[in-house]
């Protein structure tokens, strides 16, 4: 299992999915090019969120496009213990599942161990209406929280403020563990988002599609 405590913090994981799929080998490229080392993967079913994202073939390709990048693979998705098997055979490195996919304590446990069994790290995230206080019994047990700036299932919205404090509060909770964030991040809000401790910084509108992708990302973490 890859450790995240390997690599320097604050830095970037660039979800791919505002990238141009027709060119996936040289928009994915272009993290290598930035110096960065992670790739942010949404899977999305189109039950947990309204759209759905990557088939199983277009996962191959994302796969074998990013063979060294640390594969940040965030399921949105419902029941996501069913469906750990099925990533962790592509190569997932991190699996972020939701906390509000889950039925009960039962389920978040359960589905911690199975992400765990496999030799990935584990990663769970909230939703905007969520309030942090909710992953207390589980902080310990993960390697990674995912806050989400935004209301998943869909790119381009504009980050909610409210982000900051959750950050800031599971950062108090554990000191070590990796903060992620997600959801309207650009040269505005980055900023806000590091002052209040966070590690990792999603970012996918505001770097692909741009002739200046390198100097953006680069810009973010200034």
């Amino acid at each position: 299992m890859i450790s995240l405590k390997q690599f320097s913090y604050p830095t970037l994981s660039p979800s791919i999915l505002s990238m141009d799929n027709t060119k996936s080998a040289q928009e994915i490229d272009l993290i290598r090019k930035s110096g960065l080392n992670f790739v942010h993967i949404d899977i999305m079913d189109g039950k947990f969120v309204p759209n759905c994202s990557f088939s199983d073939a277009e996962m191959e390709v994302i796969v074998k496009d990013s063979y060294e990048l640390v594969k940040d693979v965030h399921i949105m998705v419902v029941e996501p213990w069913k469906l750990i098997e099925k990533y962790a055979s592509f190569g997932a490195d991190i699996i972020t599942f939701h906390y509000e996919a889950c039925l009960d304590k039962e389920h978040v446990l359960n589905t911690i161990k199975l992400i765990r069994n496999h030799g990935i790290n584990v990663g769970i995230s909230i939703s905007p209406d969520t309030d942090p206080s909710v992953l207390d019994p589980y902080i310990n047990d993960v390697d990674l929280v995912l806050v989400m700036s935004v209301y998943p299932g869909k790119g381009g919205q504009k980050f909610l403020p409210n982000s900051l404090d959750k950050i800031r509060y599971i950062k108090n909770k554990r000191k070590d563990v990796v903060v992620e964030v997600d959801g309207g991040i650009n040269g505005e809000t980055a900023p806000l988002v590091l002052e209040a401790g966070v590690d990792l910084l999603v970012s996918g509108s505001y770097l692909f599609g741009h002739d200046d992708f390198i100097d953006r990302a680069k810009g973010l973490l200034k």
